[in-house]
């Protein structure tokens, strides 16, 4: 079962959707210190895996170059593990209608997705 998850761990760190730091900071046009700082604080949501390093997932930029919002509290009411938010954001919900959180909050309903958290 452990080998099933690593697996899955690796193929998920290595889609077209995550970035190293580096890639990250270049995309969301900050520096890589501040995507540092970022991460310290929660407010960036990056994923670490035994090959892979750390990795972030470029969904969290909105399309207007802002991070997805309230991702501190997420990690606030979800324990603070950066896979379980990311789980949390990449799976459907029935208190979401079905839909994922991550969706919900790309469509503004954040309180919605705080109170599914």
């Amino acid at each position: 079962m452990r080998e099933k998850g690593v697996s899955r761990a690796f193929e998920i760190l290595s889609g077209r959707e995550m970035l190293s730091a580096a890639e990250f900071a270049k995309f969301s046009s900050v520096s890589r210190e501040a995507v540092r700082g970022k991460h310290q604080r929660g407010e960036v949501l990056d994923l670490r895996g035994a090959k892979r390093g750390l990795r972030f997932p470029k969904w969290q930029v909105t399309p207007n170059g802002k991070l997805l919002p309230d991702l501190p509290q997420l990690f606030d009411l979800l324990g603070g593990d950066s896979w379980t938010v990311y789980r949390f954001l990449t799976q459907h919900h029935p208190e979401l209608e079905g839909d994922t959180a991550l969706s919900a909050l790309q469509r503004g309903k954040v309180s919605r997705v705080l109170a599914a958290a």
